[in-house]
């Protein structure tokens, strides 16, 4: 198992350094002469080759960032007020780490079963917004160039039609598979082999069952 490991790493290094040192890149004016011949092959205009949005105004990024840092915070402060994903901890070993003995202590024994899932949510939508706002602000304060990070903020709220469709697909399949990979091996076992403990033989076995099927698949 071990040398899959160091094969597998080799040729993902391997794939992206050939993609590094053998791919090539175009600079703007040569991507605008493809793009241009390629509008006037079809009969068509240069801007609606690619149509974009158009580039949002100081005005857009403050009030979308405050609407996302407002949203942020309150999922934050919801998920904290109301407890959302504290569990008590059931494991004696784990209370007798904590230093009870007997679940007399919930606040404590919650800090170690807390979900960080939707604060990671709320946090990100919060700082996202604090991102658009800063954007908003320096932009509002100065009309000069607009800068790396300005422009990444722009390109955001910019992209094609179909990269915005693209990027709702991915977001839902690939948070599905994380939950998959997270919770499919005690789901799966625990549901279809009974065997809820890690420490079993039984759960061992599925757990190396399951493992060889998502090496079938995830080629």
């Amino acid at each position: 198992i071990q040398m899959t490991f160091y094969i597998g790493a080799v040729l993902l290094f391997s794939a992206v350094a050939l993609t590094v040192f053998k791919g090539r890149e175009y600079d703007p004016e040569t991507l605008e002469a493809y793009e241009a011949a390629e509008a006037a092959r079809r009969g068509m205009k240069r801007g609606d080759l690619t149509p974009l949005p158009p580039p949002p105004e100081s005005h857009d990024f403050i009030r979308l960032g405050s609407i996302c840092l407002v949203l942020g915070l309150l999922i934050l402060g919801i998920v904290h007020g109301l407890s959302i994903g504290v569990k008590p901890i059931e494991s004696a070993e784990a209370l007798a780490r904590l230093g009870c003995s007997t679940p007399l202590n919930p606040e404590i024994c919650a800090l170690e079963t807390r979900d960080w899932g939707l604060y990671v949510l709320g946090g990100g939508i919060a700082a996202f917004g604090m991102l658009q706002l800063t954007v908003g602000v320096i932009r509002k304060q100065s009309h000069q160039a607009k800068g790396m990070f300005s422009e990444i903020m722009e390109d955001m709220f910019r992209l094609p039609k179909t990269m915005r469709q693209l990027a709702i697909v991915q977001f839902f399949s690939w948070f599905a598979m994380f939950s998959m990979w997270i919770y499919l091996n005690d789901g799966a076992i625990q549901h279809h082999y009974g065997a809820p403990s890690p420490e079993t033989e039984a759960y061992q076995s599925a757990a190396d069952w399951i493992g060889l099927l998502g090496a079938v698949y995830l080629p």
